[in-house]
């Protein structure tokens, strides 16, 4: 290896440790994914529906599933079991102005429900559905009273980097998660590639600042 070649060499590893230091510059740890998560969390609720059978009839619930992040499908559960345990069907909730919350449409006949309810910390209002999402699976709620909660604004201009945020009961309490939005990718034979992102999701850049919701 003559000089002229040592020194591209060189030149060559000095660019390579100067890149790898910018990303690591850019890499986002579990410090700056919480610091995101701070401001979306305060616009989070619990959106409650009370099930109770009808003519004999046990509830039918085709909306209260979740898209599985290898397969691409949705993946149902059996409603009945909130009526013989005693408890609602809690699905997640933004805030988006003092007394609105968009959630995700359960798709439940109404004769199966006794009571709609939204939990914001202490507080605990009661709600009635006024629109339905066209493309996505959603509706919007609004409560009887104004929410101790902070209204969500989104900034549909804002740059990737973008970030999902979920909010579910995990382990027996509520929680709210936030990953790197798309961090996988999947082939299906039929479908072919394609990208998931969390069911019932907020997507954030990286201020914190809401962008987009996917149901």
């Amino acid at each position: 290896m003559n000089k002229a070649q040592v020194l591209c060499w060189v030149l060559a590893m000095a660019a390579a440790q100067c890149l790898a230091a910018e990303d690591a510059k850019k890499e986002i740890g579990p410090q700056e994914l919480a610091k995101i998560l701070e401001a979306p969390k305060a616009s989070l609720v619990q959106v409650e529906y009370t099930l109770k059978p009808d003519k004999g009839d046990d509830p039918e619930v085709a909306g209260w599933s979740e898209r599985c992040p290898n397969c691409g499908r949705y993946h149902g559960f059996n409603a009945d079991e909130f009526i013989k345990k005693e408890r609602p069907l809690s699905l997640p909730g933004v805030v988006i102005s003092p007394d609105r919350v968009i959630s995700p449409d359960p798709i439940v006949p109404w004769r199966f429900v006794k009571k709609l309810e939204i939990r914001c910390g202490e507080q605990t209002l009661s709600a009635e559905v006024i629109a339905y999402g066209l493309n996505q699976n959603a509706v919007i709620l609004k409560t009887a009273a104004p929410l101790n909660a902070k209204p969500l604004a989104f900034a549909v201009d804002r740059k990737p980097p973008y970030f999902t945020v979920t909010y579910a009961v995990e382990n027996g309490e509520w929680t709210a998660c936030i990953r790197p939005f798309s961090a996988a990718v999947s082939y299906a034979d039929k479908r072919g590639f394609f990208v998931t992102a969390p069911s019932s999701c907020l997507v954030v850049d990286e201020s914190g600042a809401a962008v987009g919701m996917n149901f």
